[in-house]
């Protein structure tokens, strides 16, 4: 999945669509995970009344868990904004989802909203 050394290599620049799954299991409950970070376009953000071109992406995980022969699954999708002129992540967006257990989690926002470039 992008990844090199130990780093992700997500396709803000390119806006292509990258494409990893794997499986393992944990105490007898087997997980299939599935991720696809993909391009999402272009926006822009005002940062100490600069505005700035953003590259996003969009990053979903889909995890299947089966266990005593019972599947259930969740997705969780993320949406992320980098300002190439900054070199930083400066938007990230994450709508609630429910988890395998069904509970509804929150909805998670953050935004860059101060920079001093040396």
């Amino acid at each position: 999945l992008g990844s090199h050394d130990g780093w992700l290599t997500y396709p803000f620049g390119s806006q292509s669509t990258l494409t990893s799954a794997s499986d393992t299991t944990i105490d007898l409950e087997k997980l299939h995970i599935t991720t696809t970070i993909s391009g999402a376009g272009r926006g822009t953000i005002v940062v100490n009344g600069n505005s700035f071109v953003t590259e996003k992406i969009l990053v979903t995980f889909v995890v299947s868990s089966t266990l005593g022969g019972q599947t259930s699954s969740l997705t969780e999708a993320s949406t992320l904004e980098f300002a190439p002129a900054l070199g930083e992540v400066v938007r990230k967006y994450a709508p609630a989802f429910r988890d395998l257990d069904g509970q509804l989690s929150n909805s998670q926002s953050t935004t860059l909203v101060d920079y001093l470039l040396k």
